[in-house]
């Protein structure tokens, strides 16, 4: 990035680096510190630590978003603060732990009712599924769609079309915390 280039461009700075042979943004910033603070032993304990800081400031900035460029595509699958009923997304307290799943649900079969206690995001390889909350709200889901799941919320996963609905979850709970509570006393019938 040019932006540390342009802040601690060496030629606004008036100072000889004392044959440091320091070059580019590196010696740049060197001889900004040496202006600004030419105490040797400052000089030897800060220079380092600076400029490793902006060089790690530099180089992150690739790393903190990813743009799409030749042979990079990126494309954003879900950014949101609520689950798709609408609740917001609160974390579990405890130590975080983080578990991704793949699961296959086959046609005409389902998931049974159940809930999660912690949050967590799918994201649709292939299929259609139907997901319904026990109050009777629906969300049905097609190959490429993503959602952040229900919490805390009597919920069942149906496959209601030809092919093997296939997707993967995140979920971000907490060590020795359930990801998923079956509720198999309950079922569609019971619920009219």
């Amino acid at each position: 990035m040019s932006c540390a280039v342009i802040v601690f461009d060496a030629s606004i700075v008036d100072c000889d680096d004392g044959g440091a042979g320091n070059n580019g943004m590196e010696g740049a910033v060197l001889r900004l510190i040496q202006c600004t603070h030419p105490n040797p032993l400052f000089m030897s304990v800060m220079s380092n630590r600076f400029a490793t800081f902006v060089l790690m400031l530099v180089c992150s900035f690739n790393s903190f978003a990813l743009d799409n460029s030749t042979g990079v595509i990126v494309t954003p699958l879900l950014k949101t603060t609520q689950s798709w009923d609408g609740k917001p997304i609160v974390y579990p307290a405890g130590q975080a732990e983080i578990t991704g799943l793949l699961i296959e649900i086959a046609p005409g079969q389902s998931t049974g009712w159940h809930e999660h206690p912690v949050p967590s995001f799918a994201w649709v390889i292939s299929g259609t599924l139907e997901i319904t909350r026990k109050d009777g709200q629906i969300k049905r889901l097609q190959a490429g769609d993503a959602l952040a799941e229900v919490v805390d919320t009597l919920h069942n996963g149906r496959n209601v079309g030809s092919d093997a609905v296939k997707l993967v979850v995140f979920y971000t709970g907490a060590v020795g915390k359930p990801l998923t509570i079956k509720h198999s006393e309950v079922t569609t019938d019971s619920l009219h």
